[in-house]
């Protein structure tokens, strides 16, 4: 081999050699920058992190929204840190089982539309990515949601959550 082909493969092997470190040392950035494309095509979906956490992306409607596994349905929640539980339209829980003419529409629950009457159900399990909760408590509202929430009952049986930019991160 010739001196000239030597150095030409070995600076290409160092090359690599330094593209390899640099991107093990960037791993996070990279892995963020994953999470960043993904979630501008999927806004709804968690993503689980390499420390375990569950990681949901801003929406451009500025809220986070995720698709929860419920009980082995597909459930789209708008997560709410402002409601105290989870909330399930008429619709979600009819999917889930849930028969509204066995409803009782007992407790009164304050919204920004005044108070309204909802009913008190279980979840069996509420499952976001590696995340599963048990033995959920949940509302029907005797009116109709746009969507269902994630609320408290929830997010409090969690170890934490937090939002930094347009990142929330769940903490199993």
């Amino acid at each position: 081999m010739s001196a000239g082909t030597f150095v030409r493969q070995a600076s290409a092997w160092i090359a690599i050699g330094a593209l390899a470190i640099l991107a093990y040392s960037y791993r996070a950035e990279f892995q963020e920058a994953g999470y960043r494309i993904y979630g501008e095509l999927r806004p709804d979906s968690a993503l689980v992190g390499s420390d375990g956490n569950v990681v949901i992306r801003r929406s451009a409607d500025g809220h986070f929204h995720v698709t929860a596994d419920v009980e082995g349905r597909a459930i789209k929640f708008l997560v709410d840190t402002g409601a105290t539980s989870v909330a399930l339209t008429r619709a979600d829980a009819a999917s889930l089982g849930f028969d509204r003419s066995r409803l009782r529409f007992r407790i009164p629950v304050r919204t920004a539309g005044g108070v309204v009457p909802a009913a008190p159900v279980s979840l069996s399990s509420i499952n976001i990515g590696n995340i599963e909760i048990r033995n959920v408590e949940a509302l029907v509202s005797r009116h109709s949601l746009s969507q269902s929430l994630l609320g408290l009952s929830f997010l409090d049986r969690l170890s934490g959550y937090e939002v930094s930019g347009n990142t929330m991160i769940l903490k199993p």
